[in-house]
């Protein structure tokens, strides 16, 4: 029936199962027997690892408690005590572990039946079971560490820790022989006198920024409906932008409108009044006319003449009232003609649209956020003319900027490529200083071309700036200009009149307040920060081959903050590959104020 069902021919293979029952009930119970077997395997393998842990633990306790077992050993205790002690801590210790081994059965247990609804049954068996285990694996696994410690000597035990505190009382004696019988010279580290070039540079950091940034806001207040330019978009001078929702804008421009319409009409009216204040003008003129004929002959009476006349006064009143009616509906139009011009300026406001060609550098709103024009005008985007050409606002300090021109080609690095070096031109040197912490800087301005675009606005710049170059100069190290020997005052200044320096009175050993470590100063750290006054001359020490040491005072030039150029000696001789003292090391008994470098 099923192969009918299934449309299949005779030749065809049958495309479905057919399982009973037992079929199933046998494929769960083959189920249970495979996760039985690798449970089991499991546990044997921790029951494996668990007892050569348990091992390791008591030769390690064996080993660390020889003193205790030697003391009992030598006041009595049988082999067989100790190793009953041994074997009863690592049941114990294997007790321990079943329990906690159980514990975390039960509480898994517990999880998996509230997850999927499963009944839970504790056997006190499994319990039992688990426990003769825990002992077995105690007893099998102790017993080489018991019966280790029960056969141990007392005599070596107690003597291990006595050897050893023998060996360290050897070695601290040894040390002391020779701290004793150490050298009482003085210790002098010295550097060679070189040939080189010499890089004197002004080192700054800085911010890369284009040439020229524009913030793009909003006249008027309303809903961003449309962005039109996104982060990176290159945009193009009138392009637009943004769009603000127009919507009260032309509803205000309508009614502007409207008004404008009605002040024109008022406007019409005012002059039709005119023209008929005019024509009533006219006829109350002929009859004031006609009345002074007729008066003067007789026929009308003097009342009558008044009248008339009364009646041409108001008529050419009310011609100057009109006349005033359409001067004044005139400059109602006029207001609403500007009321109508000021709407029509507020809706085209809604059409933000960029003033330079450049690449939006920062969008600073989203589609349905309000902007507020009220006392300054919100930032919508902001735009970088053109990324080709940058410049870098350097902070350099007040102490360098004499050293620095206008025209000179700079090197600087940033930290997204920091194996590149980039040139730029010195453009100009703002007069605007900047003071932190007492510390004055200016901006210097460095041009540099960016046609790769590499290189973005806001990254950090640290900017070398070349002042001066001493080519195949005699040069020390500036550790021996800041060197001072551990000698008293007066031996300092008697070296100083043997050799004729004259003028460093105060240079002695008595003023030095640096550490006895003779720590270098460090170089790199130092930018921005005020620097000392250029030293122009210093004495440094010579060391010749018998230990002896000679002042030589040096005129100093340029430096690069590592090596400084000797720019002629001015007393005692310094040549190429002689040693001078850069740290001298002496015995605290022979130090006086300190070890200066």
């Amino acid at each position: 029936m099923l192969r009918d069902r299934h449309h299949l021919r005779p030749e065809e293979e049958d495309d479905f199962n057919i399982r009973n029952p037992e079929d199933i009930i046998q494929a769960q119970l083959d189920a249970s027997k495979t996760l039985t077997i690798l449970l089991i395997a499991i546990a044997s393998v921790s029951l494996i690892v668990g007892g050569i842990g348990i091992m390791n633990v008591m030769l390690v306790s064996v080993t660390e408690r020889t003193r205790e077992i030697g003391v009992r050993v030598a006041v009595g205790a049988t082999e067989a005590a100790i190793q009953l002690q041994f074997l009863g801590e690592s049941i114990m210790l294997s007790l321990v572990g079943g329990a906690a081994g159980v514990l975390a059965g039960v509480f898994g247990s517990y999880l998996v039946g509230q997850t999927l609804g499963w009944p839970i049954e504790m056997s006190i068996e499994a319990v039992v079971v688990a426990a003769m285990f825990s002992v077995a694996v105690g007893v099998f696994f102790g017993y080489y560490p018991a019966r280790k410690a029960s056969r141990l000597d007392p005599i070596e035990a107690l003597l291990y820790e006595w050897l050893i505190l023998a060996v360290v009382v050897a070695v601290a004696g040894v040390f002391v022989a020779l701290g004793l019988n150490r050298d009482t010279q003085v210790q002098h580290f010295t550097a060679k006198v070189e040939r080189g070039d010499i890089h004197d540079v002004v080192e700054a950091t800085g911010t890369i920024n284009s040439v020229i940034t524009v913030q793009v806001g909003s006249q008027v207040s309303g809903t961003i409906a449309k962005l039109n330019a996104d982060f990176n978009s290159r945009v193009h001078k009138g392009d637009v932008v943004a769009l603000i929702d127009p919507a009260l804008f032309k509803g205000a421009l309508l009614q502007a409108s409207a008004d404008l319409k009605n002040s024109e009409a008022n406007l019409a009216a005012a002059r039709a009044n005119l023209e008929k204040a005019k024509a009533a003008l006219v006829q109350t003129k002929a009859d004031y006319d006609r009345a002074v004929g007729l008066t003067k002959d007789g026929v009308m009476s003097k009342q009558q003449l008044d009248l008339a006349k009364s009646n041409y006064d108001a008529a050419n009143a009310s011609v100057d009232a009109a006349a005033a009616n359409i001067t004044q509906a005139e400059a109602q139009v006029s207001l609403k003609e500007a009321a109508v011009a000021v709407a029509q300026t507020n809706l085209d406001y809604t059409v933000i649209r960029s003033p330079i060609d450049g690449t939006v550098v920062a969008r600073n709103v989203d589609v349905g956020q309000t902007v507020a024009a009220s006392l300054q005008a919100p930032t919508i985007f902001t735009i970088a003319q053109d990324l080709t050409k940058m410049w870098v606002y350097a902070k350099t300090d007040e102490s360098d900027v004499d050293n620095i021109k206008v025209g000179k080609t700079v090197t600087f690095k940033v930290d997204a490529l920091p194996k590149q070096a980039f040139q730029g031109v010195v453009s100009q040197i703002r007069m605007n200083p900047t003071t932190v912490q007492s510390v004055v800087t200016y901006d210097t301005i460095i041009e540099f071309a960016n046609p790769e675009l590499k290189l973005f606005p806001g990254m950090t710049a640290y900017v070398t700036i070349p002042v001066a170059t001493a080519q195949n100069a005699l040069k020390l190290p500036n550790t021996a200009l800041r060197y001072k020997p551990p000698l008293a005052p007066e031996e300092i200044l008697a070296l100083y009149k043997r050799f004729g320096i004259e003028g460093v009175e105060g240079q002695h050993a008595g003023d030095n307040s640096a550490a006895a470590d003779g720590g270098m100063l460090a170089s790199t750290g130092a930018q921005n920060l005020p620097r000392a006054p250029k030293q122009e001359t210093a004495v440094v020490w010579k060391l010749h081959p018998d230990n002896t040491m000679e002042p030589v005072k040096v005129s100093l030039g340029i430096t690069d903050h590592a090596y400084t150029e000797v720019s002629s000696v001015l007393r005692g001789e310094l040549k190429e590959a002689e040693e001078v003292i850069i740290r001298s090391v002496a015995p605290k008994s022979q130090i006086l104020g300190g070890i200066r470098r």
